[in-house]
């Protein structure tokens, strides 16, 4: 039964007209989740393969990955934020491809 509310009330949002943007916005994080988990899936098999990288080698280069990633939501989007870059990135050419597409 609760599905069944869950489901239909789901069902009412998706068709909102006053939701369109949220919806573009959904199905482009969407795609680049998909994209990204696309490249973690197939990293270990490709520098295998192409540079002869073992379990370790593979290990590290994802361990380095994974702190590029820390830092830079520590410390460079803060510091984006902070110098107003991020919010004149957001108002050019993304928010036209959601405002005008």
């Amino acid at each position: 039964r609760l599905l069944a509310v869950v489901r239909d009330d789901a069902a009412t949002l998706w068709v909102e007209p006053t939701l369109h943007r949220l919806r573009q916005l959904l199905l482009g994080r969407s795609l680049l989740e998909l994209a990204l988990i696309s490249l973690h899936s197939i990293f270990a098999d490709y520098t295998s393969t192409k540079f002869g990288w073992g379990a370790r080698a593979n290990g590290m280069a994802m361990a380095y990955s994974g702190l590029l990633s820390i830092v830079a939501d520590l410390v460079v989007l803060p510091s984006l934020y902070n110098r107003r870059v991020l919010s004149e990135l957001q108002m050019g050419a993304g928010s036209y491809f959601i405002e005008y597409n």
